[in-house]
């Protein structure tokens, strides 16, 4: 059996992402050591995200694995809308919030259409507030001082 490394195991994450910024590499590299050192019962395994617990431990996470931990977490705290899902939608709007322009959200999620893409992002009213509040600084100059 081969050992692998845990750079080995998710080079091809951080390529098939494609993120353009060489900090969101380190920060997702970094994130991605951490989870392959402490979290992975199975270094070798081709999967990222694997099973960590009963007779299926350290075999490939299946989509009926994940939805069984959402469920379970969720009758745990009671926060009925956490899901897969919702966190692309979180994260969508999380980007926009931060400065991502659309077209690069659009490409980072893998829509087509950013028509798609704007269905993720949840803009509420404070967001707009915000965005207005920081174009209006950027463009109100302050007026020449007259001599007294």
């Amino acid at each position: 059996m081969t050992r692998c490394s845990p750079k080995h195991s998710f080079a091809f994450v951080a390529k098939a992402i494609n993120f353009d910024s060489c900090r969101w590499r380190r920060k997702l590299c970094k994130l991605l050591e951490h989870y392959l050192r402490l979290e992975r019962p199975n270094p070798c395994s081709a999967a990222l995200f694997v099973s960590l617990k009963g007779c299926a431990r350290g075999t490939r996470m299946t989509a009926a694995g994940l939805r069984s931990l959402f469920r379970y977490h969720r009758q745990a705290t009671g926060i009925q809308l956490a899901n897969p899902h919702r966190f692309r939608h979180t994260f969508a709007s999380d980007m926009i919030r931060a400065g991502m322009s659309l077209p690069a959200l659009m490409q980072l999620m893998g829509h087509a259409d950013i028509q798609t893409t704007l269905l993720y992002v949840q803009v509420t009213p404070q967001d707009v507030y915000l965005q207005y509040a920081r174009a209006v600084a950027q463009h109100i100059r302050p007026l020449p001082r007259t001599p007294s």
